[in-house]
């Protein structure tokens, strides 16, 4: 028997999607009953398939890749559509049962027999500039992150004057240790030697605290960490060893030294950047995680929005970053993530723009916002099997199955995978 619950798609997403130019990708979740599955398509203005009683003009062809889900199977088929277009309907059979799949329901054998289809999955057009597309560079590399105020001090002349003495002791979010951009330099013997092909570093730009998820100046270089000669020096190493550099934006919120922040302080609601924050009626405002030295930055502010697009655009033509790393992504708005997208890819169109999402991202991830995210669904998975042991290695494999089939395979090809952060 087909459980008919247990079987699901939809023209979109992970599910429907173009691949490249010619090729559309199609998936079907079903339960594990069944045994067999075939697609119908064909292009959508051939007269058949536009409905009625006559003859069908489609292909039909046998979807043999499938992957065992948590209680389901999913089964994914490529297809080329004639003319990048496609209108579809599967067939399902377990047993001697045999059900059609169409968008409107499921019908028996004896209706599409007769002619007599159901409403048709649709994929109208495979458009080349919505084509999900990951650069070579981005398969290939081997990311560490540097959290650089705790990697190693390269010059002790940038030091804070309240610096603790480097070493292994318990150490308090509050502490300086003097890890710098000279530092990360120094090291780039060792990690090219790791066989590292790219950097992540959280925040490199000014702020008060060691994390730096406090930002004072989106276009300054903490001075603790150097200056601006030095950043550009070490994007220029890191590139003559074949290391990318991708930064970190923590665009969904500011630090209390913030100057529009600041202005705002002072002037109220007269100030010029008063919309760029979320307030409340009785005056108070909304922060990030409710730390009130955090404020949070309206990213549906078009100023907010051209604001950071620029800083963006002016990290990489400046000092030649490579991508970008979205703090909190997935509360910053999606107009917010399309414009800052096209100015980041009318700079380099071989960068990428990673999402810190904690969830399910498919939203984020249909090639208009962010290209994948730091996708801790595999580290929870590694930690649970390796590290803590509460899982074992058939959990293990479902959830990374599961998780894999959750996106696209361009999104899959552009996650940051962690083992650690």
């Amino acid at each position: 028997m087909i459980h008919l619950e247990a079987v699901y798609h939809r023209a979109s997403q992970q599910f429907c999607y173009a691949l490249n130019e010619e090729i559309l990708m199609v998936g079907l979740q079903t339960g594990e009953e069944v045994e067999q599955v075939w697609i119908h398509y064909g292009d959508p203005f051939s007269t058949g398939i536009l409905g009625g009683n006559e003859a069908w003009e489609g292909s039909r062809e046998e979807i043999v890749t499938k992957m065992r889900l948590p209680q389901h199977l999913w089964w994914e088929i490529p297809v080329q559509p004639p003319y990048k277009r496609c209108r579809y309907f599967f067939e399902l059979q377990a047993g001697a049962e045999r059900v059609f799949y169409f968008e409107d329901g499921f019908h028996s054998p004896e209706d599409v027999k007769n002619g007599q289809l159901g409403q048709c999955f649709t994929f109208p057009w495979m458009n080349l500039v919505d084509i999900n597309v990951t650069p070579k560079w981005v398969r290939e590399t081997v990311w560490y992150q540097i959290f650089p105020e705790r990697f190693c001090n390269g010059n002790k002349e940038n030091d804070p004057d309240w610096v603790k003495p480097w070493g292994y002791h318990t150490v308090s979010n509050l502490d300086f240790y003097g890890g710098d951009l000279d530092g990360i330099r120094q090291k780039l013997p060792y990690l090219q030697e790791l066989g590292i092909t790219g950097l992540y570093l959280t925040p490199v730009f000014e702020s008060p605290s060691s994390h730096k998820y406090d930002t004072t100046d989106y276009r300054k270089i903490d001075p603790g960490f150097g200056d601006e000669k030095t950043m550009k020096l070490l994007v220029k190493e890191a590139h003559d060893r074949g290391i990318r550099v991708m930064l970190d934006g923590v665009f969904n919120h500011c630090g209390s030294n913030f100057l529009p922040w600041r202005d705002v302080m002072e002037k109220g609601p007269k100030s010029p950047y008063y919309d760029w924050f979320f307030w409340k009626e009785d005056g108070s405002y909304l922060t990030f995680g409710g730390v009130k030295a955090m404020p949070k930055l309206n990213t549906g502010n078009p100023e907010v929005i051209r604001y950071f697009s620029d800083v963006a655009v002016m990290w990489m033509r400046d000092y030649g970053a490579d991508s970008w790393r979205l703090d909190v992504s997935d509360e910053i708005s999606h107009k917010f993530l399309r414009a800052f997208r096209d100015a980041v890819m009318a700079q380099n169109p071989e960068a990428i723009i990673i999402g810190e999402d904690w969830h399910r991202a498919v939203r984020y991830l249909n090639g208009d916002e962010y290209d994948g995210i730091m996708n801790y669904g595999v580290t929870k998975a590694c930690l649970d099997l390796l590290a803590f042991h509460t899982i074992d290695s058939r959990l293990f494999r479902d959830r990374i199955v599961r998780l894999y089939h959750t996106y696209s395979i361009a999104a899959n090809q552009k996650m940051l995978n962690l083992l650690d952060s």
